[in-house]
């Protein structure tokens, strides 16, 4: 790691964003207090408040901070298969790993604690948090608009209100993909012990290609 990113991973705002990170993946959103976060990142509720003002906006920042880092990846695929195809239509599956590659990557990525995001995502949906909703929404609106654009592209026969039922289908898969290996068991019980990360995403990408081709 080179010393301009082990200074950043170890600022105080990336110490409270990966503290925050953390307690909101493992005790719920709404349960964990400042108080908390401040002692698992080793920082006064003073820095808190100066970097992020409010619980809420800290919670909105490790959001976009994960999501902005998904959607950069993301758009650079897009970018790297528009380049490859030139005029072509982009095949399917391509279109797929753009989308869903980064995402199932970070979620693999024990050293970053990306698995962590995940799961403040999926407990963000179950206690129904308006506001990171929101955000959530905001941070997506452009990468679904875009990849919706390309798929249509791709698959022209769809009716038009397919493409956004089948793509959301597929984040539903994205998500799974990410968070079942993490529950115990899981990989001993359904892969007896031949599971791999990169299985695991060459599988989703066979799966998802197969349901939007259905």
């Amino acid at each position: 790691m080179s010393k301009a990113i082990e200074t950043l991973s170890h600022s105080t705002p990336e110490r409270i964003l990966n503290a925050a990170e953390k307690l909101f993946a493992e005790n719920g959103i709404s349960t964990v207090s400042i108080r908390s976060i401040v002692e698992e990142a080793g920082v006064n509720v003073a820095l808190v408040n100066y970097h992020f003002g409010s619980k809420d906006e800290l919670v909105s920042a490790v959001i976009k901070r994960r999501l902005s880092q998904i959607n950069k990846k993301r758009f650079e695929l897009l970018d790297f298969f528009r380049q490859k195809n030139k005029d072509k239509k982009i095949p399917l599956k391509d279109l797929l790993y753009a989308f869903l590659s980064p995402s199932v990557e970070l979620g693999q990525d024990k050293e970053s604690g990306g698995q962590h995001f995940f799961r403040v995502v999926a407990r963000a949906h179950a206690e129904t948090a308006p506001h990171i909703q929101k955000v959530m929404y905001e941070e997506l609106d452009d990468v679904i608009h875009i990849f919706l654009t390309e798929l249509k592209k791709t698959l022209p026969n769809l009716k038009n209100d397919e493409y956004g039922i089948r793509l959301a289908f597929i984040v539903g898969a994205m998500f799974q993909a990410v968070l079942l290996p993490l529950k115990p068991g899981f990989i001993d019980r359904f892969f007896k012990g031949k599971y791999s990360d990169k299985k695991m995403l060459s599988m989703l990408l066979d799966f998802c290609e197969g349901g939007f081709n259905a």
